[in-house]
């Protein structure tokens, strides 16, 4: 990945990972979800990823929707 992206969020629930992604491409926010999850063991999480000069926006726009 490149150096101008920075993790936004992080969560165990693919759903939950998703869903944040949606609530920012609405505000016209480009993210990237990377699967950090072991297939094998269950063990792990998805992290949404943005570029660092909408991270300040992003940050605000998911704890309007509750995605903490």
């Amino acid at each position: 990945m490149e150096d101008n992206w920075v993790l936004v969020y992080n969560t165990t629930d693919e759903v939950a990972c998703e869903r944040a992604k949606v609530v920012l491409k609405k505000e016209k926010i480009k993210s990237v979800v990377m699967n950090k999850k072991d297939s094998n063991f269950l063990i792990g999480e998805y992290q949404l990823y943005v570029n660092v000069d909408n991270l300040g926006n992003a940050r605000e726009i998911l704890k309007a929707f509750n995605i903490e």
